[in-house]
C-alpha cells in the first residue's frame, strides 16, 4: 500500500470491516464506510440527490 501510495480503503456497511482493519493495521492509510446502497437514505423525491451528496461526502471524508 505504501509503494502504491494508497490514501484510503473503503468498507461497506453490509460487510464486516474486520478485514479492512487487519489490512491497515500498522499503516497510516485512512478508512471510511462507503454506502453504495444508500441504506440510510429515506425514499422521497430528493432521495437520489441525497444519495449522491452522501456518497460524495463519504469519499471526501477519507480522501481529504
Amino acid at each position: 500500500m505504501e509503494e502504491n501510495k494508497i490514501q484510503c480503503v473503503f468498507s461497506e456497511p453490509q460487510f464486516s470491516p474486520g478485514i479492512v482493519k487487519a489490512l491497515l493495521d500498522g499503516t497510516n492509510v485512512k478508512t471510511a464506510v462507503l454506502d453504495p446502497l444508500g441504506s440510510e437514505i429515506p425514499l422521497n423525491k430528493d432521495a437520489y440527490f441525497t444519495f449522491l451528496s452522501t456518497l460524495s461526502g463519504q469519499f471526501l471524508s477519507c480522501l481529504d
